[in-house]
């Protein structure tokens, strides 16, 4: 029989909140913490995971891999989060598997119906339409009439709320759906035991 897994998943790609999870069982069982606070505090996220594997019934050593968001997302909080999970994969010599927004947002929605929108600060916003391979940073004042010429509805992650008509908003990945996908990659065997390997995206990269 083969071993049922446990990990734990890290998502720190927003500005204002950030989220992890541990899972056993092959996912059957799973627990999660978020937080509202503005950066990643590597001291709260020490005293979280601990909670975290109390309420799981397991240790640091049964961790079998550790699943990241690699963004795209504010420098700060992907650099921590990038940093957390490199140094739990050292120690605990267990693979990564990274996976982006971009990726969890086509795993949810269908990219000829919907586009993306992540917060870019300073009344900005980058919009991805998947379908067509395009980025763009939009102003405020011009998101309406961007997203209604693109005839798609919009899906908003990881944003303060916006008033635009049938839009979805979504304040962190549902982790269900993160913990499916990083276990789907694992035993598609898209995943890494070298750390060094792990790419990041900044929002400062998106073009």
């Amino acid at each position: 029989m083969s071993k049922h897994l446990s990990g734990l998943v890290i998502d720190t790609a927003y500005f204002s909140s950030w989220q992890l999870g541990v899972f056993i069982n092959d996912g059957e069982e799973f627990f999660t913490f978020s937080s509202r606070k503005k950066e990643t505090s590597i001291t709260n996220f020490w005293s979280s995971l601990d909670y975290l594997l109390r309420s799981a019934g397991i240790n640091k050593a049964e961790i079998d891999l550790i699943g990241i968001n690699i963004g795209p997302g504010p420098f700060t909080g992907i650099r921590n989060g990038v940093s957390i999970a490199k140094t739990v994969c050292q120690i605990l010599k267990v693979p990564i598997v990274s996976f982006s927004t971009k990726e969890i947002f086509e795993y949810l929605f269908p990219a000829d119906k919907f586009i993306l929108i992540l917060d870019a600060r300073a009344s900005k916003f980058i919009v991805m339409d998947l379908e067509r391979q395009e980025n763009e940073i939009i102003r405020l004042e011009g998101l309406q009439n961007f997203v209604y010429k693109s005839g798609k509805t919009p899906v908003f992650i990881g944003c303060d709320k916006v008033q635009i008509q049938n839009s979805i908003s979504i304040d962190i990945l549902p982790f269900y759906t993160v913990l499916k996908y990083v276990l789907m990659s694992y035993k598609q065997g898209r995943y890494t035991t070298n750390p060094n390997e792990i790419n990041v995206l900044y929002h400062e990269m998106i073009r």
